[in-house]
């Protein structure tokens, strides 16, 4: 793992931010995460479960090849694995049957548990997302809103007189 800090925006527009190193992932990936999970389950080891936990909640983060493209497009991951799906089968995999530390990432889950529960920037989210994807269909929106403002009012003075 690279020690740089990438951050990650979970909806860009409002800021709310994650803070992930950024990963390679490649053939060793899961040798290594398999090696480093199993020494933190040694006999006299200090059982704090970090990566464990870590991976536990990339695993959270990731179930689909679509969550991996999202991740490798904020520079959270670097896909030296193959495709998109395969670091996200390998991610399902590692975390499958582990116990996380449950207060290892607790301010992070809580933060994102906020921000979902959050319906009005949810909407607002899926809004802009929808509509709002491209300057021209701001553009276009703007321009059908002015239409409607215009005939509401030529409407308004018409009905006047």
């Amino acid at each position: 793992m690279n020690s740089n800090l990438i951050h990650v925006d979970q909806e860009g527009y409002f800021r709310d931010t994650v803070t992930l190193p950024q990963m390679v992932v490649d053939d060793s990936t899961k040798s290594k995460f398999l090696n480093l999970m199993a020494l933190e389950m040694c006999p006299g080891g200090v059982r704090r479960y970090h990566i464990t936990s870590y991976i536990c909640l990339l695993d959270n983060l990731i179930d689909h090849a679509l969550d991996v493209r999202e991740l490798r497009a904020r520079g959270v991951l670097v896909n030296c694995l193959g495709s998109d799906q395969q670091v996200a089968d390998l991610f399902n995999e590692l975390a499958t049957n582990r116990t996380p530390d449950l207060h290892a990432y607790v301010d992070i889950i809580n933060g994102i548990h906020a921000h979902l529960k959050s319906r009005y920037k949810a909407h607002l989210a899926t809004a802009y997302n929808t509509h709002f994807s491209t300057p021209w269909s701001m553009i276009a929106t703007l321009a059908a809103a002015l239409g409607l403002f215009f005939s509401a009012v030529q409407a308004w003075y018409s009905a006047k007189l």
